[in-house]
Order: C-alpha cells, then structure tokens, then sequence
C-alpha cells in the first residue's frame, strides 16, 4: 500500500486473480484493515478459481457477503472479473484469438441470472467483440427479465476491439467499461496480426465516453502490466505504446485533464462511489496528493515519471518526503527477504525516495 502511496494512488478496485479464492486469499487485506493499518481504499470482487464450480462457488458466496459491506475504506463490490471459465478470451495479440467455448451458454447464464437476482453486480473479463456479442446477448436476456437493466455497477473489464454496436449496446443496459493500458505492451504483435488501422481504435475510447458510458481506468496489474497508474495515464493522454508507437490519431486520445478523470472521478463509479471520492470538493472523501511535477504541463515523456511528494487519505498523511518530510508517517521497513526480484528492481520507494 505504501508503494501505490508513493505513485499517488489512494483507492483501487481489486478484480480477483489466479490464485485469488475469496475469502481465505483476501485474510492478510482485512487484517490489515482490522488493525487500521491499511492506507489505500480498496474494492472487492470474488473470483471463481476452477472450471465447473463457478455456479456453486457464488451460490456461497452470496450467502457469505453483500455488495457494498464493509466502509469506505474496505468494501465488497461484487463478482468476477472471472464469471466463469467457459467465457474467457485471454488476451495474447500474438496468437490467433481463442473462441469462447461451445458450453458457454450453459455455463455462463445461470450465473448471470444468480448475480441479477440477488443485485449482486459483477465486472467480466471480455477482449474480443466477437465474445462481447455473444455474452451481451446473455446479458440482454437476463436484464429483460427484470427492469431492463443490470445491477448498478455491472462492467466489462478491457473491450479492446469492440465495435460500436456493442458500446451501444453496453450503454443501454447501464453499464460501465474499465480499460487498461495492456495494448500499450502488445502493440506490434497486435499489429502484425490485425493492422494498424484496427490498432487506432483498440479500445475506442473516446468513442465510449460519447456515447455517455461510465469509463474507468485501470492496469490490469499485477500479471500484464506494472501498477503505475502514470503509464496507463501516459497511454491514454499520448497514444503512444511503451515501445514508443504512435497507436492512435487524435479522434482516440485524451487530454490530459480527461484521463486524470478517467483515473479519479470516471473510476469511483465503479466502486459506487461517484460524487464521493475522485474529486478535491465539499463533500467529498478528503484524498489528495501533491505530485513531484506539474502533470498538465511537463513533456510527454516525463509523464511516467509523476509520482507523490505527499499523499493523503481521509485527511490523514499516509506518504510524505522531501519538502514534507516532517509530516511522514514512520517508515516501513524494506521488502523481506533481500534477494528478492521486487526488492532490487521493482521497488518504486526505491526508485524515487532514494
């Protein structure tokens, strides 16, 4: 938490993971915060880790937690990114893209209607448009069952090459799309196989926030990507891919003031906090940092090199140094044990506090 402190970072959305099985992966996070040690807000989802049990797993789960226990600091969201096995198109721009499997159907829409009926939103993983038609056909099946709606806080995660009929199908059941800056380390791979013109709206972003869908930004750390919230907010102020390609043209990149909002006021939507934190108003949750460079103003490529001179949650200083270096909070210790990878190379306290 410390780490995401120094990068400026108050609040995540945790999406689950390999290896993540709600709830015994998630005891040392609710230690943390049973203590009042934790110093970044954090929103909950449950991920089903094998094939098969999915159903039976959030049958359980529903019967364990609700959407939205917890307080501001943790809080439990809702299901995935993961729904289930059958219905999710890994993202490897290398290789020819995977079909959803033939059972999906059966596999998937029995959860769905599980999730909708006990209001439990849910985010899913969904690359392609192909699978985003065939899930959204699911989805428009469930919601019709009801109000015509999803539960409030229903996301896709990623939505790369997504046409815009399906945005305008995700906008008309309410939902919202977090996207991430994943494309931005496959861009000649995804080249090679689909071309440069298809790159120049992978994902269409501002296509998205035309039509009025909730956007949110994201990683999708820590498995693609670093959780550096500057290279994703680089990704989406410039266009430009890690590797220095020019992706998109100016009909798909941001300014710099829409993607910070993309990162504040756009992602607390998807924890149920929008008009309650991403902004510094009356009102809101007191979170702020005090960056190391003017974002608005330094050169492009100086943004991924942005990071907190001081950061502060609810109020209360939770990273300090430098010109505020008497107001920090006592200094954890150094990542244990000292030959570990993230110790020598991945330490972002390191990099910047050093």
């Amino acid at each position: 938490m410390n780490e995401m402190n120094v990068l400026g970072l108050t609040s995540i959305s945790d999406a689950g993971g390999g290896g993540m099985q709600y709830p015994d992966a998630y005891d040392v996070i609710y230690d943390v915060h049973k203590q009042g040690l934790a110093t970044v807000r954090t929103g909950i989802h449950t991920f089903p880790q094998v094939g098969g049990r999915e159903y039976d797993d959030y049958k359980r789960w529903i019967g364990m937690v609700k959407p939205g226990d917890g307080d501001d600091m943790l809080r439990f969201i809702g299901g995935g990114e993961n729904i289930c096995w059958a219905a999710y198109d890994y993202e490897i721009f290398a290789q020819e893209r995977p079909n959803l499997d033939a059972n999906v159907r059966d596999m998937a829409l029995p959860i769905y209607k599980l999730l909708a009926e006990n209001n439990w939103p849910w985010r899913q993983h969904i690359t392609y448009n192909e699978s985003a038609e065939i899930l959204l056909d699911m989805y428009e099946e469930v919601a019709a069952a009801g109000d015509g709606m999803l539960p409030k806080g229903t996301i896709i995660d990623h939505g790369e090459t997504f046409s815009e009929r399906t945005l305008e199908r995700i906008a008309k059941l309410g939902m919202g799309i977090a996207v991430q800056n994943r494309i931005c380390y496959q861009a000649e791979d995804f080249v090679a196989r689909y071309g440069a013109a298809k790159l120049a709206q992978t994902p269409p972003i501002r296509k998205m926030l035309n039509m009025g869908i909730p956007v949110g930004g994201g990683t999708d750390a820590t498995r693609v990507s670093s959780y550096n919230p500057w290279y994703s907010i680089h990704w989406l102020a410039t266009g430009k891919s890690r590797g220095g390609r020019q992706m998109y043209g100016d009909d798909n990149i941001l300014t710099r003031e829409e993607a910070l909002a993309v990162w504040t006021t756009g992602s607390a939507w998807f924890t149920g906090d929008e008009g309650k934190k991403g902004a510094i108003s009356a009102g809101q949750m007191a979170d702020f940092s005090i960056l190391n460079q003017d974002f608005l103003e330094v050169s492009d490529v100086l943004i991924p090199r942005t990071h907190a001179k001081l950061t502060g949650v609810g109020g209360n200083v939770v990273h300090a140094y430098d010109v505020f270096q008497e107001h920090a909070p006592k200094a954890l210790p150094d990542v244990s044990p000292d030959w570990s990878p993230l110790y020598r190379t991945g330490d972002f306290r390191k990099l910047y506090l050093t």
